[in-house]
């Protein structure tokens, strides 16, 4: 594996802006990350719980299913979007990323993100809108349990908010570190394997 470079000179006020807004963002998507995991977890109680009742006592939970639906299974995988763009974890194709120079590289993955940042901006904004809408016109899911629109909109109208941040701060810093050839402000692209194996699973 080719060692990342380097740049020998003090961190800029760009480098320690990148660090600060990496920092920040970091923090943020730990929580996300925290609610995901508490979405999936909820899921397999949720389920199990309703599997048990509906097949021993002949009395299913009747919100099981809105609640999965609406909420934890948005909740359990939209919030770790922006999380898993900052760990590489996304399916992408290094065979040709991996034969370009270093600056290249940042160059157009830089452009990428930032050709990508209206598109993921306009989807935000609009679920924001949505989101704001359901919530004053009091929309609720006709059942049993009405169950309140607006909350499932708000989960996704939020991690794409996030996802955008991220996805302006990896493609402002890429941009800048490949036009400036200041590696010190580029967000890695990539992150060391501990277990190679992983990757065949």
């Amino acid at each position: 594996m080719p060692t990342p470079q380097t740049d020998p000179s003090p961190p800029s006020v760009l480098a320690r802006a990148s660090d600060l807004v990496d920092r920040a963002l970091s923090a943020v998507e730990k929580g996300t990350l925290a609610l995901a995991v508490l979405a999936l977890f909820g899921i397999m109680v949720l389920i199990f719980i309703d599997g048990v009742l509906r097949y021993v006592a002949n009395s299913p939970l009747t919100f099981v299913v809105d609640v999965v639906v609406l909420y934890l299974i948005s909740a359990g995988f939209l919030l770790v979007l922006s999380y898993t763009l900052r760990h590489n974890g996304h399916i992408h194709v290094e065979v040709f990323a991996d034969m370009m120079p270093k600056r290249l590289q940042r160059l157009l993955s830089g452009l990428a993100y930032l050709g990508a940042a209206p598109v993921v901006g306009i989807m935000a904004i609009e679920m924001i809108h949505l989101t704001l809408e359901s919530y004053v016109q009091g929309e609720v899911l006709i059942g049993l349990y009405p169950m309140p629109l607006w909350l499932s909109k708000a989960i996704v109208a939020f991690s794409l908010a996030v996802l955008e941040l991220r996805i302006l701060h990896m493609g402002i810093f890429n941009t800048l570190s490949a036009l400036t050839n200041r590696p010190r402000l580029a967000i890695r692209m990539s992150l060391p394997i501990d277990n190679p194996e992983e990757e065949m699973v």
